[in-house]
């Protein structure tokens, strides 16, 4: 749970410096004076007389609004370079002189095939891939967070029933799974070191428990013929794992209700 709760934080991460970092989208190539320049806004934070008033240094040959911002295209007749600030985000469009890359004295062979523009970033498909992950996560972690809230919320008997219904009986350390449960549910139960003990020293904790007295030689029956499947290193049958279980699950049963008569 608590690495998908990191994995949800950082997808929250991603998606606001996503945000953040995409207000302007333009096309990087060299820009020469005379040439049409197409910018889109992605921001609802400004208007059409800020945007004219920012790019001021510029010649606006259009600007309409856009489901996301605006649109602008733009050009100018000066080379140099222009710094624009929308929002909190600056910009920078260098224009150039066709001059400057004219550095050759021979006579050019002119190609006449157009050049294949950029793709432009898919900012639409990357901004719902994000928002299905984050989607997906969110509802992960908050089947996992009330999953284990429900879990809090049982009771000692509740959750040993429980534990031992998700036993594969047909493994082969079934039985010290189920040990390990009935041990887990006398501890939450009655507040008594049991988990880590042998079951001789398990019995003699259990010989301080006043209420379930009536139920000790049931236990250490129980504790005796389990130890002796498990040590024994014979195989063990199903219909004997199944027995124990269901054995225990008697014991188990008792012990929940005499605790409700004494609460």
């Amino acid at each position: 749970m608590r690495s998908l709760k990191i994995i949800l934080n950082l997808l929250v991460c991603l998606l606001l410096f996503n945000v953040i970092n995409k207000p302007v989208l333009a096309e990087e190539r060299n820009i020469y004076i005379g040439d049409l320049i197409t910018l889109e806004v992605k921001t609802k934070e400004t208007d059409e007389e800020t945007l004219k008033k920012a790019f001021e240094a510029f010649e606006i040959v259009d600007i309409h609004e856009t489901k996301e911002g605006y649109s602008l295209t733009l050009r100018t007749f000066e080379a140099g370079d222009y710094e624009v600030v929308i929002g909190n985000q600056p910009i920078t469009i260098s224009v150039q002189s066709t001059l400057d890359d004219l550095d050759r004295k021979d006579i050019f062979e002119g190609d006449l095939t157009p050049r294949k523009g950029q793709l432009p970033i898919p900012w639409l498909v990357i901004d719902g891939v994000m928002a299905v992950l984050f989607v997906i996560s969110g509802t992960l972690y908050l089947l996992k967070k009330r999953k284990t809230k429900k879990s809090k919320n049982k009771s000692p008997y509740e959750k040993f029933l429980s534990a031992l219904e998700n036993v594969q009986t047909s493994t082969k350390d079934s039985l010290v799974e189920i040990t390990i449960i009935f041990k887990n549910y006398l501890e939450e139960l009655f507040h008594y070191k049991i988990i880590g003990k042998t079951s001789a020293e398990m019995i003699m904790e259990i010989e301080q428990i006043t209420q379930i007295s009536g139920y000790r030689e049931s236990i250490s029956s129980w504790l005796k013929e389990c130890d002796s499947y498990k040590f024994s290193g014979c195989e063990v049958h199903l219909e004997q794992k199944e027995a124990l279980l269901k054995e225990l699950k008697k014991i188990g049963s008792e012990i929940s209700q005499t605790q409700e008569v004494a609460l």
